[in-house]
């Protein structure tokens, strides 16, 4: 309810009253009723006057019901994001981003975007020192989505440990180097309804905000 608390400049009482705390809608309504059985005959509320106090009222009560119907429709919209959420444990997601978990035994896969046709197109896996650990070759690939994956290896055959790593592709196209796209998959475990956000739990122990899935794969 929209909070009223000084009716004078609205010319429902006297300059010298003054209402304080929450006056409700009802209680205007009421104070402008009362206004209209007292007011003096010989001077009448003008018209113009009498508008400007039922276009105040109608605003107070319009915010009040607009405010009312967005917490509405935010609850609504929050519960079907919560319920789509829930559809996706078990499923495979691809979301943007240079960063992805590898889990014990487990691999990172996930696919590079390519503006047009490159060669070399490489992938480099860092540790969280920063170090490159594995460098997957894809060799000349055409425009378009190129899907690879790392096994959890480096160069010299020996398994990593769990944790977070991060990648870049580099690509040659026509002469000149640059960086392309990467996009990494991973499977849902979990929903956790935190306050207002909805996070995946995902495969390997990272957790990502439901906004951020680019595909269900």
């Amino acid at each position: 309810m929209t909070a009223i608390t000084d009716l004078s400049g609205l010319g429902l009482l006297p300059p010298s009253t003054q209402v304080t705390g929450t006056t409700s809608q009802d209680t205007f309504l009421t104070l402008m009723m009362t206004q209209l059985q007292n007011q003096d005959p010989m001077q009448p509320l003008e018209s113009g006057e009498f508008l400007s106090q039922l276009a105040a009222f109608e605003t107070a009560a319009g915010v009040d019901g607009i405010q009312t119907s967005v917490g509405q429709l935010n609850q609504s919209l929050y519960t079907s994001q919560a319920l789509q959420a829930s559809g996706l444990i078990g499923r495979d997601v691809l979301t943007d981003g240079s960063t992805a978990t590898l889990s014990a035994d487990g691999t990172i896969s996930g696919y590079v975007q390519l503006p047009a046709s490159a060669s070399p197109v490489e992938v480099e896996v860092k540790d969280s020192n920063g170090a490159v650990v594995r460098t997957i070759d894809l060799g000349s690939q055409a425009a378009g989505r190129v899907p690879f994956e790392w096994d959890g290896m480096d160069s010299s055959g020996n398994p990593m440990p769990p944790g977070e790593y991060s990648l870049a592709c580099n690509i040659n196209i026509d002469g000149a180097a640059q960086a392309a796209q990467i996009s990494t998959s991973a499977a849902v475990q979990s929903v956790t309804l935190s306050g207002t956000d909805i996070l995946l739990n995902l495969a390997g122990g990272s957790q990502i905000p439901f906004s951020q899935v680019t595909e269900i794969l």
